[in-house]
């Protein structure tokens, strides 16, 4: 396999009991999770989350004694299965921890996608909550009259985080055997969720710890949301756990940013890195694109403290990281704190990862035939194992392991514990990722990722970065929607003539429906992810949004 190193100048239910999924808890030990968070809670570390509304901090101690409030309340009310919105709240976090203190479990529900509906996101939850079997649905306060609507109809109690605390009598007795229920942040057929135990989080964050070498003084910073595994477990667990895991480690603290603020203001991510003397952050490929482009014109930054910058995406895009990187040396960015990683819910998040300090580096991997190169995603983690069959050409990866979910929702079939994780690539000495096996499109004949497409389109001045997407429209063919890049942008036929021509230029294959978006109409996640199957469902619908539709006869 051929090696290319960059070295960067840049650096249970309404009826009561556990639901059938869930086996009995083992009440034998004490959960190694809760041993950790509860040690941390008698350190120095503190979380702070960053939201539209402005910022609030806590102690672990603070966040710890809370949390005791919370598990006293669910036993006595037989609310076994909370399901919850983690959004950017120190009251939402106890709950959590709450909930995994009682022995029960936790619901993780997706935040709202981009241009999603009130309607079709109160049946997103209403599906995945219905499916996991909840008792309770709890949101913090500050968010109860903004999603009234898309609860209404909620098959399930409802309360806020703050009633839970005030109805608490004092702390409760820690049980161990509490569960997390992730959801994917998908809105189209019937919703998806992985079962972790408190055990599979505590393998994975430990990993984690250890790769990230996160030790005394060390801080994490993320703008990805609570609801996504790469803000939850990524950020605030391992954070915590970091806290707890040696006596060195207990000032580790955790700094989360909600991904609107984000958004609004990207340079704010790496400016609050300078602020607080961030050692750790991560982000999706785009993130970091996002990032890119503003820090080219910020005043300096001292980013000389940070040491790793995780990168996650299927795959990851090797030209942004030479870009970042370079951009960021500006700003003190260290050499090799780049670290792309390939994780999954079903893993608890990290599968594979770059270790900090030794730069990045692309592989060349046979995909149907034809050698491309991609971003190495770095050797597995020790809580997890994965492998492909293909040698060095692109084929199905799975994975097994101490951190690996115990469960789907709704359920699937694995062979001698063998996950089937929907992705493609090669696992040898590292983890290179070409894809996943639902965008891969194909065109004349020809199979290739819509990733790949995606890219070429979004190289032209019109297109708006991250904000363009392919679907297959009928057999061989595709439609490339995206958005303009400019606000005031008044586009014509003859400029989605040219968006086709580059198509068929830098890729050999033009789409034979172009169609251009009004800004911020394009589906994405609350994480910024792209929606095919929703754009793929809701096709007709997108194109009567277009202010402009090119339709090209296969001929022509």
């Amino acid at each position: 396999m051929e090696v290319d190193h960059h070295v960067l100048r840049g650096g249970g239910s309404a009826t009561g009991g556990h639901p059938p999924w869930l086996a009995s808890p083992d009440m034998s030990e004490r959960t190694e999770l809760l041993e950790l968070l509860a040690r941390a809670s008698s350190g120095a570390g503190t979380v702070r989350v960053v939201s539209p509304a402005g910022e609030a901090h806590a102690s672990y101690r603070e966040l710890w004694r809370k949390s005791g409030r919370v598990a006293d309340v669910l036993a006595p009310n037989g609310w076994n299965t909370v399901a919850g919105l983690l959004t950017p709240s120190l009251d939402m976090i106890a709950v959590l921890i709450g909930v995994l203190r009682a022995g029960c479990t936790f619901v993780s529900l997706p935040l709202r996608g981009r241009a999603q509906s009130a309607q079709s996101y109160g049946a997103q939850l209403r599906g995945a909550t219905a499916l996991a079997g909840a008792d309770l649905f709890v949101v913090d306060s500050s968010h109860m009259l903004a999603l009234r609507s898309a609860l209404s109809e909620l098959p399930v109690p409802l309360r806020s985080a703050e009633q839970l605390m005030l109805a608490s009598r004092g702390p409760a007795r820690d049980v161990p055997g509490g569960h997390l229920i992730q959801f994917s942040s998908g809105t189209t057929g019937t919703p998806k969720g992985v079962v972790l135990s408190a055990d599979s989080i505590a393998a994975c964050t430990t990993a984690m710890c250890n790769a990230l070498e996160i030790g005394e003084g060390d801080s994490i910073l993320h703008w990805v949301p609570l609801s996504h595994d790469m803000g939850l477990i990524g950020g605030l667990i391992t954070a915590w756990t970091a806290a707890g895991n040696n006596p060195g480690g207990r000032s580790v603290s955790y700094h989360c940013m909600a991904p609107e603020v984000f958004v609004t203001r990207p340079t704010l991510w790496f400016e609050e890195c300078s602020l607080h003397s961030v050692t750790h952050t991560m982000a999706p490929t785009f993130g970091y694109h996002m990032a890119t482009r503003h820090l080219m014109r910020s005043p300096p930054l001292g980013l000389d403290r940070l040491r790793a910058c995780v990168v996650g995406a299927e795959p990851i895009d090797a030209d942004t990281l030479e870009r970042f990187g370079n951009v960021a040396h500006a700003h003190g960015l260290r050499e090799h704190a780049l670290c792309p990683a390939y994780g999954l819910a079903e893993a608890a998040l990290a599968v594979s990862m770059e270790r900090p300090g030794r730069g990045w580096s692309t592989r060349s991997v046979l995909v149907d035939g034809e050698r491309k190169s991609f971003v190495s995603c770095g050797a597995t983690l020790p809580c997890v194992e994965a492998e492909s069959s293909g040698g060095q050409a692109a084929s199905p990866i799975r994975i097994r392991g101490a951190s690996t979910c115990g469960a789907h929702l709704p359920p699937r079939s694995r062979v001698d514990g063998w996950i089937d994780t929907g992705d493609l690539g090669t696992c040898g000495d590292v983890v290179v990722v070409t894809g996943r096996t639902d965008d891969l499109l194909t065109i004349a004949g020809q199979n290739i990722f819509a990733w790949e497409l995606e890219r070429r389109a979004q190289d032209h001045p019109m297109v708006r970065t991250g904000c363009c997407i392919a679907v297959q429209h009928t057999a061989g063919r595709y439609v490339l929607l995206f958005e303009p890049a400019r606000c005031d942008a008044a586009l014509g036929q003859e400029s989605l003539h040219e968006v086709r021509t580059h198509m068929l230029r830098s890729t050999g294959l033009a789409p034979t429906l172009v169609g251009c978006l009004p800004r911020g109409s394009l589906p994405k996640t609350a994480s910024g992810k792209r929606q095919r199957n929703r754009v793929a469902r809701d096709l007709p619908k997108l194109l009567e949004a277009c202010s402009q539709v090119l339709k090209v006869h296969p001929g022509g």
